[in-house]
C-alpha cells in the first residue's frame, strides 16, 4: 500500500511543479535563443582561431603541464595546458590554453616537450597549436 501512495505523492508534487512552470512554448523559444547566442559565440571564438592560425607569429612553447579536462570533441580529448610560450623577438611568457588534441598528437602533449604555436601579433594571449608544423 505504501508503493502506491508514494506514487500518487510523486505525481502530485509533479503536476504542481508543471504548473508553476512558463508554458512549454515559451521554454522552448528560451533555449533556441540561447542555442543561438552559444552558437554564435563559438563561431566567433572559431573566426578568431583561424585568423591567428593564418596570420599570427610563428613561435614555440615548452609545455609545463597537461591535464585532461574530461570533455571529448569528436573522440578528442579536451586538454588544459600550462604553457612556457617562445616567440622570436619577445621574451618567453607563461600561458593557459584548453586545447582540443587530435588522438594521433596525445603522444606530443607530455610536459617538457616542445609544440609548435601560433601567437596573436596585437594580442600574445591568443593561441593556437599548430600540428602541422614542426616545433
Amino acid at each position: 500500500m505504501g508503493f502506491f501512495k508514494d506514487v500518487r505523492k510523486a505525481s502530485k508534487l509533479g503536476k504542481e511543479a508543471m504548473a508553476s512552470m512558463p508554458p512549454a512554448g515559451e521554454r522552448m523559444a528560451a533555449a533556441t535563443a540561447q542555442m543561438a547566442d552559444l552558437t554564435a559565440r563559438m563561431d566567433q571564438q572559431a573566426e578568431a582561431r583561424r585568423a591567428v592560425a593564418a596570420d599570427g607569429l610563428a613561435g614555440t612553447a615548452t609545455i609545463i603541464s597537461a591535464a585532461q579536462t574530461g570533455a571529448l570533441v569528436n573522440f578528442d580529448p579536451s586538454v588544459q595546458l600550462e604553457l612556457l610560450v617562445t616567440v622570436p623577438g619577445h621574451p618567453p611568457y607563461p600561458a593557459s590554453l584548453q586545447a582540443v588534441v587530435p588522438q594521433l598528437h596525445l603522444a606530443r602533449v607530455q610536459p617538457g616537450a616542445t609544440v609548435a604555436v601560433s601567437v596573436g601579433r596585437a594580442d600574445h594571449r591568443q593561441l593556437v597549436l599548430d600540428w602541422d608544423r614542426e616545433p
